[in-house]
């Protein structure tokens, strides 16, 4: 039996950060921007991103948008193996062609085939994997509530 991955769906648990970003004074006299987001599901912990102005690689991005867009394909991805699991199921059994149901004039699927719903499925895990933004209002959140 394979292991599974904790099932979705994935959010924000925690930020440490001050305006998305904490500042530490360093021995040296230098000062280094930092800021950490937790992953989870349910009260579960399972992930996190971390940024630093002064990164130089693995496991923290130098970037704090490529610290937010690492988060958001993080979250998405149970979206994104759901997704891929439909789609492959349906180019395997060969039936991604195959209109769904009827003609459309019944029940309002408009003739949509199995690709369109691979299509749908796919688009929207793609779309909420790219999604900076709800990742943003997320962290904004958690700030206000902590204020």
């Amino acid at each position: 039996m394979s292991a599974q991955h904790t099932p979705g769906p994935l959010s924000v648990h925690n930020y440490s950060g001050i305006q998305g970003r904490k500042l530490l004074n360093l021995s040296d006299g230098r000062t280094v921007e930092v800021a950490a987001i937790t992953i989870g599901a349910g009260r579960t912990m399972i992930g996190e991103v971390r940024y630093s102005s002064e990164a130089s690689g693995f496991p923290t991005v130098n970037d704090h948008g490529e610290m937010l867009a690492n988060a958001a394909l993080f979250i998405a991805a149970p979206d994104l193996v759901k997704a891929a699991d439909i789609a492959l199921g349906l180019i395997l059994g060969g039936r991604l062609y195959e209109q769904q149901c009827c003609d459309g004039h019944m029940c309002g699927c408009q003739g949509s085939t199995y690709a369109d719903e691979a299509e749908h499925f796919l688009r929207a895990a793609l779309a909420k994997a790219r999604d900076v933004a709800s990742v943003q209002a997320a962290l904004d959140a958690l700030q206000e509530k902590a204020a």
